[in-house]
């Protein structure tokens, strides 16, 4: 399972999150969609595997992940965000998430700062609100598989 999947599966395995995103929780590019709030999006930065200087390939790898918050109500960004941010926490170290065993997880950013998108559809605008929330997950995994 990779970390995209493991990631998803995480996070809909919240009730308090399901309950106000539904199954909005999207991977990628996903341009806001006013008929889709709130939902979460969210990307995996990946980095590229590590060597050490003999050329020996290292288990670790940290990406970054990005989380987006999307709504039209400041009160789900609040919550959302909350409920993203705790979720994550849960995975310390040692914690599995999928496949993956987390070594170390960092919130780089809370993301306090709100974006507005305007969604025009006819004569009906709609104010999109984003918060973003980014954090760095340390985990190990199969080198075998990295050619």
């Amino acid at each position: 399972m990779s970390l995209e999947t493991a990631l998803h599966a995480h996070l809909v395995s919240k009730t308090e999150i399901t309950a106000i995103v539904s199954n909005r929780v999207l991977f990628g590019d996903v341009e806001p969609s006013r008929e889709a709030l709130p939902q979460i999006v969210y990307k995996v930065h990946d980095n590229d595997a590590l060597e050490t200087l003999d050329g020996t390939l290292v288990d670790l790898q940290f990406p970054v992940v990005e989380f987006e918050i999307r709504s039209d109500d400041p009160a789900d960004i609040d919550t959302v965000s909350d409920l993203v941010r705790r979720a994550l926490l849960e995975l310390s170290s040692g914690a599995t998430i999928g496949a993956e065993t987390v070594e170390e997880l960092s919130m780089i950013d809370t993301g306090t700062d709100e974006e507005t998108v305007v969604l025009r559809n006819d004569d009906d605008t709609v104010e999109v609100l984003r918060r973003t929330l980014i954090a760095q997950i340390g985990y190990r995994y199969d080198v075998s598989a990295v050619t």
